[in-house]
C-alpha cells in the first residue's frame, strides 16, 4: 500500500520541522479523547489497525495520523466524523481551513509566514 503525505509531513526549513507544532497539536487531541474514551494506546491501535507504538508516535507529533484512518479514528474515540475532520484540517492545512472558513477563524495559525524555503527568491 502506498502511503499518503500530509501536507507538513517532513517539510523542514532551516529552523524546524514546520509540521511539528501542528501535528503536536494534533497529537495532545487525541490523546485527550483517548483517555476520555479510556482506552489505551493498544486498545487504541487495535481498534483503528495500527500497532500501539504509532499511536505513541501521534499523540507526541512524530508522526501524523494516517488519512486513511481517520474515519476508523473517529469512531474510535467515540467523536463526531465531521467536527474529527475539522479538527484535522484546521491542522493539517490551515490554508485550506483559511479557504473554506475565512482567515477570521484562521488566525490563530498566522498563515501570512511562508516558511523560507517555499517562499520565493524574488524580491
Amino acid at each position: 500500500m502506498k502511503a499518503i503525505k500530509h501536507a507538513f509531513s517532513g517539510r523542514l526549513t532551516t529552523d524546524a520541522d514546520i509540521g511539528y507544532d501542528y501535528r503536536r497539536k494534533v497529537g495532545n487531541k487525541v490523546r485527550e479523547l483517548r483517555e476520555k474514551a479510556g482506552l489505551t494506546q493498544r486498545e487504541l491501535g487495535k481498534a483503528v489497525d495500527i500497532v500501539n507504538t504509532a499511536i505513541s508516535a501521534i499523540e507526541i507529533g512524530r508522526n501524523p495520523i494516517p488519512p486513511e484512518r481517520y474515519e476508523a479514528f473517529a469512531d474510535a474515540l467515540g467523536v463526531d466524523r465531521k467536527e474529527f475532520g475539522e479538527f484535522l484540517l484546521e491542522y493539517t492545512d490551515p490554508w485550506l481551513f483559511a479557504l473554506i472558513h475565512g482567515k477570521r477563524r484562521a488566525a490563530k495559525h498566522n498563515l501570512d509566514a511562508i516558511p523560507s524555503r517555499i517562499a520565493s527568491d524574488e524580491e
